[in-house]
């Protein structure tokens, strides 16, 4: 590829402004099942786009034979550890707002399951499944 035939070689993106077609081309394609269109051009693939990161993600995906699943102790453990910061801080919500008595009880509560409840974001198992093929590749 670095010979002779580099200027021969199209890179992912390059446009075809023009070409010169071969007078015996019919001759020269009788082993392709279907002959280019009139004045066309035959290119061979040498590599796909399997080395770039996209490639190498599709490549995961599409031929992987072990299953990706964020089932697992760590992410049961993040969100351990994000329920826990989540009680702590309901814990602080609702004993500094006692303390008032002009509070309302109701939205004192609603607060502090409002917090308990937000801990764990929608897109988080989007995020995780992410992560998790970002470190099979």
């Amino acid at each position: 590829m670095k010979g002779s035939h580099k200027a021969h070689i199209l890179y992912s993106g390059t446009d075809i402004l023009q070409h010169t077609p071969d007078d015996n081309m019919e001759e020269e394609c009788s082993h392709l099942a279907k002959l280019p269109a009139k004045d066309g051009i035959v290119c061979y693939v040498m590599k796909n786009g399997f080395e770039t990161m996209q490639g190498k993600l599709m490549r995961v995906i599409l031929f992987s034979t072990d299953r990706v699943t964020v089932e697992s102790t760590e992410v049961y453990f993040y969100l351990l550890i994000l329920l826990v910061f989540a009680l702590i801080s309901a814990h602080y919500v609702v004993t500094e707002a006692l303390k008032d008595p002009d509070r309302s009880r109701y939205k004192i509560m609603l607060r502090a399951i409002l917090i308990i409840t937000n801990v764990v974001p929608p897109e988080l198992p989007m995020q995780l499944s992410m992560a998790v093929n970002y470190s099979i590749i």
